[in-house]
């Protein structure tokens, strides 16, 4: 219920979009996915 309120999921894939348009938008998604690799939710990676 708490995912559907604030809809982290869906922002953060909005932001991966437009992460990965940028110019070392490649090095910035590595790094969202290192650290969602150590532990960070999605609501503390979209904020």
């Amino acid at each position: 219920m708490r995912e559907e309120i604030y809809d982290s999921t869906r922002r953060v894939e909005c932001y991966r979009r437009i992460i990965a348009g940028l110019r070392n938008g490649d090095i910035a998604l590595r790094l969202l996915d290192h650290l969602a690799s150590l532990g960070f939710s999605e609501a503390a990676l979209s904020n």
